[in-house]
């Protein structure tokens, strides 16, 4: 049993409740209750701004969209202030946390689709879904991509030849007689094309060095790689090409990274610029670009993959990265299209008047984190290059390197968090912030910038120091848990020298501290083994006197509506198995 108070809170993402069942009043009371009764004391709310008033520039279609949506919106109206109301009633504190950087999903309608030709937040490859109004009448105020590697599509009889290369030189069993050329018009239902071409096969040094989305070097610069080149005998006529081979069976031994894999070449064998995507995307892990469209530029590119594989296997979880092709389109994405720049006076007022509307609710305070889906891209380190931003370091008469753009950056959206704590504070309402160790460190990788704005940075010392936070949210894992397997061993996490110098940043100025786990784990979180090592961190963390209390990421693993919609019932034996645990360590008593 704890001999401290510890605070167990829960995180409510309610886009994914509303694709369990249809939410009434009466079931976001008895979720309350249900929380209570479990020890929770603390309900962390992401809110997306109005689900129902679509002229708002707080308008955000999410909820809408979900398959209980619709249904759930007509019985609540806008729920955040009808889970308010509940929370309080059970005695809970309710806790908003706002995404600023989320501005619309990573996810799009493909361009060619039956949606594709839906107004909205273009990139390559379709339309964004679930993007802000205020982002979407104003697509200017998007991350903007570096200007000198910005590249507009070319037609495809531009490209002259394909380039396939795998990570080493060892021979492969791929040649021509296995190689197939699909292509598509607007990304969706790939065909099969007849396009003749030959192969040169050879072996020549790695341009560069190729890491994948751990940051582990995959093949070093200079060393020999293998690559097979598909010189065209016709030209391309379609703009999003795939390459898969034939084979149904075996491990594949042509692998590397999507990203590396392949370029497109011009008759003067000169790379083009190109965005990649393979079967692999967020929310989506096996796509069928058969009879559907694929995810360019998702962030998903540096996954390691095979050619040479099964390319209409299922996938064995939704987040096991898939084989079997690898797309392309030419040219770059201009902006980041569904992440707003915090250094523009338009998104300051935009998220002010977002902050103005949570407070309205009667919320108890709101938890700023940074991570979101609409940051998502394979080339992270080259967006954050907006006008303002330059400008703004020319007007100071400040040299324009990176180190002073990421430092202007940082100021700007400290600038956002010292405004909003005179709005909470003169609200009496409380401040928090994601303290998200995972990419809050010198030289994050990849996967650990995985849905943060790259080129930023993000002054948490300075937030701490300053007095802006009352308590924190202390979040180490990877995005959506796509991290490396020693993600899951909390004790060596928590003696990572990021995280733990973080943690004593955060004690030496008094700030409480709620460590955030992912409970979902791909799903497997509810059953035996891994269920009983999540409860064994919940009683690791609430033996650790560093920490203030653990937070369940999220609600919507643990219970969803019955199917007739008379109660709240639980999802396998989490929540009992949690009840219990909570029960024996004392925790909400």
């Amino acid at each position: 049993m704890t001999d401290r108070p510890f605070l167990l809170s829960a995180t409510v993402d309610f886009p994914d409740d509303l694709e369990l069942g249809v939410y009434t009043p009466a079931l976001i009371d008895q979720a309350m209750a249900t929380l209570r009764a479990t020890g929770v004391r603390r309900v962390n709310w992401l809110d997306y701004g109005s689900a129902i008033d679509s002229t708002s520039p707080l308008y955000n279609p999410i909820l809408q969209r979900r398959a209980f949506g619709p249904a759930s919106l007509a019985a609540l109206g806008e729920p955040l202030p009808v889970a308010v109301a509940a929370a309080h009633r059970h005695g809970l504190e309710l806790i908003a946390v706002m995404k600023p950087y989320a501005g619309a999903s990573i996810i799009t309608w493909p361009e060619g689709s039956p949606d594709g030709g839906r107004p909205g937040l273009r990139r390559i490859g379709g339309t964004l879904h679930d993007a802000f109004g205020y982002l979407e009448r104003n697509p200017g105020l998007a991350i903007e991509r570096r200007g000198d590697s910005k590249a507009a599509p070319v037609p495809p009889a531009t490209i002259a030849a394909i380039r396939l290369t795998k990570s080493d030189a060892s021979p492969t069993r791929v040649d021509r007689d296995h190689l197939e050329i699909w292509t598509s018009p607007g990304n969706w239902q790939y065909r099969r094309r007849d396009i003749p071409f030959t192969v040169r096969d050879e072996v020549r040094p790695a341009p560069a060095d190729v890491c994948d989305y751990f940051g582990r070097l995959v093949t070093r610069a200079g060393d020999p790689v293998r690559s097979l080149t598909l010189i065209l005998g016709a030209p391309l006529d379609e703009p999003y090409v795939l390459v898969t081979t034939t084979f149904l069976d075996g491990a594949g031994d042509f692998t590397t990274t999507a990203s590396a894999m392949v370029e497109a070449l011009d008759r003067d064998d000169r790379p083009i610029p190109l965005v990649v995507a393979t079967r692999s995307a967020t929310a989506d892990a096996t796509r069928d670009f058969r009879t559907a469209g694929l995810e360019f530029d998702c962030g998903y590119g540096p996954f390691l993959t095979a050619l040479d594989v099964d390319n209409a296997a299922a996938s064995a979880s939704w987040d096991t990265p898939q084989g079997g092709c690898i797309a392309f389109a030419t040219g770059r994405n201009d902006v980041l299209a569904g992440a707003p720049c915090e250094s523009l006076p338009e998104v300051q007022e935009a998220w002010q008047a977002w902050l103005r509307w949570i407070i309205d609710a009667g919320v108890d305070g709101v938890d700023f984190r940074i991570s979101a889906h609409g940051t998502h891209t394979d080339q992270a380190p080259e967006y954050g290059f907006n006008e303002e931003v330059l400008a703004g370091l020319r007007r100071q008469g400040r040299v324009e390197t990176l180190d002073e753009i990421r430092r202007e950056r940082g100021n700007r959206y400290t600038q956002f968090l010292v405004r909003a704590r005179d709005m909470l504070r003169g609200s009496n309402r409380s401040l928090a912030v994601h303290l998200h160790t995972e990419a809050f460190r010198p030289d994050p990788v990849h996967g650990e910038l995985m849905g943060f704005p790259a080129n930023i940075d993000f002054q948490f010392v300075r937030w701490l120091a300053d007095g802006l936070v009352d308590h924190a949210t202390l979040r180490t894992s990877w995005y959506e848990s796509l991290g490396p397997t020693n993600n899951d061993d909390l004790p060596a996490l928590l003696a990572d020298p990021v995280v733990a110098s973080t943690i004593e940043q955060a004690r030496g100025r008094g700030v409480p501290l709620y460590l955030n786990r992912y409970a979902m784990q791909g799903n497997t979180a509810r059953s035996g083994e891994r269920l009983e090592r999540y409860l064994d961190e919940l009683e690791y963390a609430s033996r650790d006197a560093r920490l203030d209390g653990f937070d369940l990421y999220e609600w919507s693993v643990l219970a969803r509506p019955s199917a007739d919609g008379s109660r709240i019932e639980p999802i396998g034996d989490f929540l009992p198995k949690l009840s219990e645990r909570a029960r024996r360590l004392g925790i909400g008593a």
